[in-house]
């Protein structure tokens, strides 16, 4: 038994792959009815969404919070330099090609201006 199993019970999901649209509205209802979990998400998403004032004016992106169908990911609807940010939280290693997907962010992404 490893160290986090000793607090925190583990969530059946063998009935769902893990990355089957299911899985991921019941790791959603997990996050929601679980006090602890869901305050920590409240707390990231309020730290990231602080720092929006600071970006340049454009679109921001939610990548992973639904179904998240990785192959559209790869050619991103959205023109060259047309976006502030790109959030994700518990993505990454769902993206089958990280490099593809880095390269179309940094086309999307507005470059960053400089603070003095």
């Amino acid at each position: 038994m490893g160290f986090l199993s000793t607090f925190v019970k583990r969530e059946k999901t063998a009935e769902h792959h893990l990355d089957d649209p299911q899985t991921t509205v019941h790791h959603g209802e997990i996050i929601k009815n679980k006090v602890f979990l869901r305050k920590i998400y409240i707390d990231w998403y309020n730290f990231l969404l602080k720092e929006t004032p600071n970006l340049p004016e454009g679109k921001i992106v939610e990548l992973g919070s639904g179904g998240g169908f990785l192959k559209e990911l790869l050619d991103m609807p959205f023109e060259e330099e047309s976006l502030s940010a790109i959030f994700m939280i518990d993505v990454l290693h769902h993206i089958p090609r990280c490099d593809l997907f880095f390269s179309e962010a940094q086309r999307t992404l507005k470059k960053a201006v400089k603070l003095l």
